[in-house]
């Protein structure tokens, strides 16, 4: 299927809608560019797929009604490929934002955790992250535009 605007997708239908597997090609500076290839239920990214944004980040997991959602491996910046150079998150994804579960051992925010002293402080472009060196467990404050 080709729309108006030149993008195409290449896949599996099912009434009318995007449904199965397929991918959607953006047309970007005369030639065709990857958007987002995996699975898709009506008309959404549902399910396992990798999504290319026009800033070369990747996102490749899983996905409900278009957002991520679930575990996956975001690369900012670097190489689509391996994430070479860039920052890369792995973990749990919901409504389309990192989700990093408290520490296990205190379900209070860090700063007003018995914990506290033991924190220590990392800093990348896109999040903070506390990391608790008494029982190892994270906390992370993230800074992060949604991606579509």
């Amino acid at each position: 299927m080709v729309y108006k605007n030149g993008d195409k997708y290449e896949g599996d239908w099912a009434y009318d809608l995007r449904h199965g597997l397929g991918t959607l090609w953006i047309y970007k500076g005369g030639k065709y560019v990857v958007r987002y290839n995996g699975e898709w239920r009506d008309d959404q990214p549902t399910g396992h797929g990798t999504f290319f944004d026009d800033s070369g980040d990747t996102y490749e997991g899983e996905w409900l009604n278009g957002q991520r959602h679930g575990k996956g491996r975001a690369v900012y910046g670097g190489r689509p490929v391996d994430g070479f150079g860039g920052d890369i998150y792995e973990g749990s994804f919901e409504n389309d934002m990192k989700c990093v579960p408290q520490c296990a051992n205190q379900l209070l925010p860090p700063r007003m955790s018995p914990h506290s002293r033991y924190l220590q402080k990392e800093q990348s472009m896109h999040e903070t992250l506390i990391i608790c060196n008494l029982c190892f467990q994270a906390w992370m404050w993230v800074y992060d535009v949604r991606k579509r």
